[in-house]
């Protein structure tokens, strides 16, 4: 909004205007609102983790800040001011006079999106007639440093709040953390000229303090180097569930429970669907919002959890913005040469007979470490060995896309926890290495649900211990995966009871258009809620019932009846919860389903398939703590393992088939045991086949058959015959095309139908630059690899290859980006075999 000034203010501005001119090579200068400016000369540094801290991953207190690597050096060109302090409230409040502050960073501004400090920056431009903006994260961490090589600028420990630095900039490690200009990305290995972070990306960077309520006191997080990053729009949103005070308040300091509970007038709901209600003062306080009283005097304290209420600020910078090109988007891999053309998508295998079939999910690294050996030899650095919570979905193109909890230590707790997303291409038969993306930065994001709503891919997921958090946050793309918009943060019509911000397996559209989504509600007692959208996600609202059990799977039934099975611990008389609400999840009828109940560590997956049926998979008993006598289990179910079951009358009654490690093979060249399908994910591709993916098995598989394999009479009808027999049957392979908007070449590939039905890849596939070198190119025989696999830069040099063997083995090497081979490793398929870091 353009804002307009008096004729005498604009005389002041004009006046500061002169001044400022009149003193460019002050130490410090004072603006309109009365910050403090610091001016910070020019100069270099070596920016990023510290030389002394331990290498990522090895468990020394410093492991899983890859993101702060390499240390290279940056040289600052030009002189900037920064404001000695984050902005106050009461400055900020001169750009947004209704912004309401919070006591507990007092006196300084926060819960402010990056756009909103962005168009702070702007407001104050205009008003001053002079450039300010946020800082880069190079100029944040220069003025952090101030000359020092140390964890912080005052050495091994944290300066007491309000203490400058060397170069007078005051809290920089305590307050408020501080939004900075850049995308976030990976740090390149060369020195650097003004630097301002990647050309685009999903998370903005923040610097000087922790996102995770948990880490609250650690002050790892508000070291010099440390890096966080969370989505730009991440803040209170404008339409947030809030109440308006009608009269006068009176100071409420101290007051008595009877008077903060009573329900008066003067508090009543200002927005949707309960407008005019009056409602507590306690209830008053637990908003958004601030309220001035008696003539502006007094302020009504804002209370309780407040979504988008973090605990993020601004640090300006008064300069020009930096000419500097930023640097290339650098997408995983499972982004890149994504095929947009749907073809063969219901050519499969002859749904009447029996399929069966398993691959590996996860490369094995054999035991060496991941970040001194995974990180240097090829796999993605943020990658980590810890995977939780399955998500998986067919996209429009044919390929399955999955995404788990990625950690580095293991377990799954932390603030370096993210997401970790992998591909496999249709026509194929592995699944790409998988890649640590999307990342809210120092947040442990968890809890993945990936949905094909029709040809657009939604991904929703958690990060539960984030200050400020909401119940879940997600991403759209519409072009198979390939690129995705920014992230968004719910908006809800109403006040939201009791969550767990872990959305579940489950999300759906019913007839009217509404989406649901699954998510967690409270631990005790054990439930599970829907949130739900009329309007394609502007808004939402918890549709207020709760299912019994956490992590319910939810499927949609004829006449938009809706079915969840209630989640892990949560039984009747030994039986699987079966919770029904036919109100939109207003109101569920609990019964006992006929299915086994769920142990601690376990979350089922239910569906409606393509033929009508129900299908379901879970683990077969629940694990011996629950205390559940044996003759209380169904019939059959009273073996370890996991089970795929079918259902013709929506889950009155089942038929069950146990899972089995079909192809894949362990130690001994037997079919490895499926111990557990733990949290897992169920969808149905075109071709008709049922794709299943595990975590917590060990290792995880993923799991593809038809419905005639679970009805299938002889247990012997595992699978049909090994995927390196499977050929290509004569004359069906085709040469097909895909190019740019441009009319340039952007891949040329063969496919055709392999012996098994399946639509294989065949012959050389080569992807473009839109500038006409190769990007990647491999070739195929019936799906599998065969031959050199290459990728290139977009200047044409090598990035890295695999030779691929007809013995399933090949060998990986990596270039540097100076040209020199920096590692080279041999495997057979997921499985590390051997490997070699070349010195730099």
């Amino acid at each position: 909004m353009k804002k307009h000034f008096t004729v005498g203010a604009f005389v002041v501005f004009a006046g500061l205007a002169v001044a400022f001119a009149g003193d460019r090579q002050a130490k410090t200068l004072t603006n309109s609102l009365g910050m403090k400016l610091i001016r910070i000369e020019p100069g270099s540094f070596v920016m990023g983790i510290e030389k002394d801290a331990a290498p990522a991953g090895s468990g020394g207190s410093y492991s899983g800040d890859y993101d702060e690597r390499p240390r290279r050096r940056v040289t600052i060109t030009k002189a900037f001011y920064m404001s000695e302090t984050e902005v106050t409230i009461d400055q900020y409040r001169r750009f947004e006079a209704e912004y309401p502050g919070y006591d507990k960073h007092y006196p300084y501004a926060s819960a402010v999106s990056w756009h909103k400090a962005v168009a702070f920056c702007d407001w104050l431009s205009e008003k001053e007639s002079r450039p300010y903006r946020l800082p880069t994260e190079a100029e944040w961490e220069y003025a952090c440093r101030a000359g020092t090589e140390t964890r912080f600028s005052s050495g091994d420990k944290p300066p007491e709040a309000k203490t400058p630095n060397p170069w007078g900039v005051k809290n920089m490690h305590t307050g408020v953390a501080e939004w900075c200009l850049d995308w976030h990305g990976v740090y390149p290995e060369q020195d650097q000229l003004n630097p301002v972070g990647p050309a685009d990306g999903w998370v903005k960077i923040v610097r000087g303090g922790n996102l995770d309520w948990t880490a609250e006191d650690n002050p790892h997080y508000c070291r010099s180097a440390n890096r966080a990053a969370v989505g730009p729009a991440f803040g209170p949103s404008r339409r947030e569930f809030w109440y308006k005070q009608l009269q006068t308040a009176d100071l409420i300091f101290n007051l008595p429970q009877q008077i903060l509970q009573q329900k008066k007038p003067e508090y009543k709901i200002a927005n949707f669907d309960e407008v005019g209600t009056d409602v507590t003062l306690c209830e008053a306080l637990n908003t958004p919002f601030r309220y001035t009283g008696l003539r502006g005097r007094w302020s009504i304290r804002t209370s309780g959890f407040i979504p988008g209420r973090h605990s993020i600020g601004i640090r300006l910078v008064q300069a020009a913005m930096p000419t500097t090109s930023p640097a290339p988007t650098q997408r995983p891999f499972w982004q890149r040469c994504v095929k947009q053309t749907r073809r063969g998508l219901v050519q499969g295998p002859d749904q009447a007979k029996p399929y069966y079939r398993t691959r590996l999910v996860f490369p094995d690294l054999a035991g060496a470490p991941l970040a001194q050996v995974g990180w240097q030899i090829g796999l993605e650095q943020g990658y980590g060995g810890g995977h939780h919570n399955s998500a998986l979905e067919v996209l429009p193109n044919g390929d399955l896309v999955a995404l788990y909890y990625n950690t580095i230590f293991g377990g799954e707790r932390g603030c370096c926890v993210s997401l970790m997303s992998m591909r496999l291409r249709h026509g194929t038969n592995q699944w790409d290495m998988p890649s640590s993306w999307p990342d809210h930065v120092d947040c442990d994001d968890e809890a993945p649900v990936l949905w094909n709503d029709n040809g657009t891919l939604w991904l929703f997921w958690g990060s539960p211990r984030q200050e400020g958090v909401r119940p879940f946050q997600w991403t759209t793309s519409s072009d198979n995966g390939a690129t995705w918009g920014q992230i968004h943060y719910p908006t809800f019509e109403a006040r939201v009871g009791p969550f767990s911000a872990q959305p579940i397996n489950s999300a759906f559209r019913d007839s009217k258009g509404t989406i649901y989504l699954a998510v967690d509600g409270s631990h005790s007692p054990k439930t599970s809620e829907l949130f739900a959208s009329r309007n394609n996600g502007r808004t939402w609202y918890d549709t207020g019932g709760r299912t019994y059990g956490r992590h319910s799977t939810f499927v949609l039934l004829p006449g938009d009846v809706i079915l969840a099975y209630g989640g892990k611990q949560a039984y009747i008389n030994g039986f699987h919860p079966q919770n029904i609400s036919t109100d939109g999840g207003r109101t569920y009828e609990v019964t006992a389903s006929p299915l086994p109940a769920l142990g601690g560590g376990r979350r089922a997956s239910a569906i409606k398939l393509d033929s009508g049926r129900l299908f379901y998979v879970g683990d077969m008993y629940p694990s011996t703590y629950e205390d559940i006598p044996p003759e209380k289990l169904p019939e059959g179910f009273t073996t370890p393992g996991a089970y795929a079951a079918l259902s013709d009358d929506d889950g009155q009654t089942w038929h069950v088939r146990k899972l089995t490690g079909g192809q894949v093979l362990g130690k001994k060249g037997n079919p490895v045991k499926v111990q557990t399908v733990s949290y897992v994910t169920a969808r149905q591709s075109r071709d008709g086949m049922i794709q299943v993916i595990t975590s917590h098995n060990n290792p995880d598989l993923h799991f593809e058959f038809n419905e005639a394999w679970v009805l299938a009479a002889n247990a012997a009808d595992n699978d049909t015959v090994s995927p390196f027999e499977v050929g290509i049957k004569p004359l069906s392979v085709k040469t097909y095309e895909e190019k740019y908007p441009s009319g340039k070449t952007k891949a040329t590939y063969s496919a055709g139908t392999g012996t098994d039905g399946h639509f294989l890849l065949h012959g050389s596939e080569t992807w473009y630059y839109e500038n006409g070198n190769k990007q990647w190119q491999a070739n195929y025989n019936a799906g599998r690899k065969t031959g050199a696999e290459t990728y290139f830069s977009s200047d044409g040099a090598k990035q890295w290859q695999k030779p691929h063997r007809d013995n399933g083995t090949y060998d990986w090497t990596v270039w540097g980006p100076d040209g020199k081979i920096r590692a080279t490793s041999t495997w057979r398929g997921k499985k590390l075999l051997s490997h070699k870091i070349h010195n730099r």
